[in-house]
C-alpha cells in the first residue's frame, strides 16, 4: 500500500463496515426494479460488473486473503 495516513485506514475501514447496508440497500432496490419490471439497466451495465467482482473475490481475493489479524502477521510487520 501507499504511504497513508490514519485518517486513511479509519475511512477504509468505515466504508467496509457500512458495505452490508449498501449491499442491503441495493438488493431492496433490484427487488423494486423487478416488480417495476424495469431491469434492462441492471442486466445489460450492472449484472457483469457484479460478475466481475464475485470472480474476483473466489479466485483472487479470498484464497490470498490473510487468516490473522494483526500488523505482526503481514509480510514486512516492522514496516507497519
Amino acid at each position: 500500500m501507499p504511504n497513508r495516513q490514519l485518517a486513511d485506514y479509519r475511512d477504509i475501514l468505515a466504508r467496509l463496515e457500512s458495505a452490508d447496508v449498501l449491499i442491503e440497500q441495493t438488493l431492496a432496490l433490484l427487488k423494486r426494479g423487478l416488480k417495476a419490471r424495469a431491469t434492462a439497466a441492471y442486466r445489460e451495465r450492472i449484472a457483469p460488473v457484479y460478475k466481475a467482482l464475485q470472480s474476483f473475490l473466489e479466485t483472487g481475493y479470498l484464497p490470498n486473503a490473510v487468516t490473522e489479524v494483526g500488523f505482526s502477521n503481514l509480510a514486512n510487520d516492522q514496516a507497519w
